[in-house]
C-alpha cells in the first residue's frame, strides 16, 4: 500500500489511520468508510481486517476488496466506566457489525447506544479519535441510520 492511502495532508492538520491498513482510500472525517478486506479466491470466505492466508481453508490465493460501509448491529455491550488511558469517553457502546454476507467488524457506537437494539442498521463512518503532536488520528466508527431498529421503521 502507498503512503497516500494512507495519508491526508489537510491545511493545519496530517490525517493519519489509527491503525494502518484498513482503509481502501485516504479516510476523511465525517465520510463513509471505505474498509479494505480480501477474500479466499479458492473458497469466497471473506475477512477484515486483510490477510494472506484463508482461516477457513488456508490457501494463500487472497485478493483485496472494498468492504460495505454499512451492516447491522449483531452483538454490542455498553460501557460506563472509563479504562485508563483511554481516548473513549463513557457511555458507549462496542458493536459487531455484519458487513452484509461479508466480515463482522467491531467498532464503537457513540451517540444513540441508549436505543441501540440487535439488528439496527449501523454505517461505518470515519472519526477523529486522537490529536496528538499536530496530527489527527482517525478510525472507523458506527452510527446508527436514520430509523435505526427494525422496530422503529415499522
Amino acid at each position: 500500500m502507498n503512503a497516500a492511502a494512507e495519508t491526508t495532508k489537510g491545511q493545519s492538520e496530517d490525517i493519519r489511520p489509527l491503525s494502518a491498513g484498513q482503509f481502501i482510500a485516504a479516510p476523511t472525517p465525517g465520510e463513509r468508510a471505505r474498509l479494505r478486506g480480501a477474500r479466499c479466491r479458492a473458497c469466497g470466505e471473506t475477512f477484515f481486517p486483510p490477510r494472506r492466508y484463508c482461516a477457513a481453508c488456508t490457501s494463500g490465493e487472497m485478493e483485496d476488496i472494498e468492504l460495505p460501509s454499512s451492516g447491522s448491529v449483531e452483538s454490542f455491550t455498553i460501557v460506563h466506566q472509563q479504562l485508563p488511558g483511554s481516548a473513549m469517553i463513557p457511555p458507549y457502546a462496542i458493536v459487531n457489525v455484519r458487513l452484509g454476507a461479508g466480515p463482522v467488524v467491531q467498532t464503537v457506537l457513540r451517540e444513540g447506544h441508549e436505543m441501540l437494539e440487535l439488528d439496527d442498521d449501523v454505517a461505518l463512518v470515519v472519526e477523529t479519535v486522537l490529536n496528538e503532536d499536530s496530527h489527527s488520528y482517525v478510525a472507523f466508527i458506527a452510527r446508527r441510520l436514520a430509523g435505526g431498529s427494525k422496530e422503529e421503521g415499522k
